[in-house]
């Protein structure tokens, strides 16, 4: 049997039109007034006439879903910027209206894939406050850990950014010995070298930057985080980008 107006479309009406409702409010908002049968009765026959009105509407609510809980993280993890900037490598100005807080992988190809479009976005913006956490994903990426506690290690003498672009440069062959090697080639106390990337302050160090990727839902790497501390706007970037992707992504929180 065929229905002008089946029963399973009268069941979810209700449901339907809370979605469609809010989909067209602000996040967050109230409604105002109960829904009239002249409002039901239209949007019934717009669902009828156009069925994809209702997906689309549907995909409208879960974006705004989205956006509100990305808003939330972002306020929780950028709440305290001493707290969230300290003892992490980063670049560019510290007064800067804008950070941009990068967490990657060094055995991520997808990172790697990043750090070009992402040092001429930096060049073009040099005032943007770059801050990097490591998130390397152990289940996946067997090296990720050992090289985030040598990239910390090198930080701990002032040569994070060379160690960092240099894991990057040998991805394909991390390893202990590929770690030394780069520390040589810096110049490093190889001994403190050692001592640091083994200590547990390295491994709480990451622990740390992991636990907030977390709080920020991390899907997966990289993510970058835009937030403008003057708007307190703030965007999501998941995976591999290019210089007009964070271009416009520094324009949607409001620019510099």
């Amino acid at each position: 049997m065929i229905y002008l107006n089946p029963p399973w479309l009268r069941k979810v009406t209700g449901l339907t039109l809370l979605w469609l409702w809010f989909a067209l409010m602000p996040t967050g908002s109230v409604l105002a007034a109960p829904l009239s049968p002249e409002l039901e009765q239209q949007v019934l026959e717009i669902i009828r006439n156009n069925p994809e009105v209702l997906v689309e509407t549907l995909q409208r609510y879960q974006e705004l879903q989205i956006q509100q809980r990305q808003t939330q993280r972002i306020d929780g993890a950028f709440n305290n910027l001493e707290a969230l900037i300290a003892g992490a490598p980063t670049k560019g100005n510290p007064q800067s209206s804008v950070i941009l807080l990068e967490l990657s992988d060094c055995q991520c190809p997808f990172c790697a894939a990043s750090q070009a479009p992402l040092r001429q976005f930096l060049a073009n913006n040099p005032d943007i406050h770059l801050v990097y956490k490591h998130f390397p994903l152990t289940s996946i990426h067997p090296e990720a850990l050992d090289a985030a506690r040598s990239a910390w290690a090198a930080h701990q003498q002032g040569q994070f950014w060379d160690y960092h672009d240099a894991l990057f440069v040998n991805q394909k062959r991390l390893s202990a010995e590929v770690y030394t090697e780069i520390a040589e080639a810096l110049n490093l106390d190889l001994e403190r070298f050692q001592t640091d990337r083994n200590s547990t302050a390295a491994l709480n160090q990451i622990q740390g930057d992991v636990s907030l990727g977390q709080q920020l839902g991390i899907e997966g790497t990289p993510l970058f985080v835009f937030y403008n501390r003057q708007t307190r706007q703030g965007k999501y970037l998941y995976g591999a980008q290019n210089a007009s992707e964070f271009e416009a992504a520094l324009q949607a929180v409001g620019g510099l």
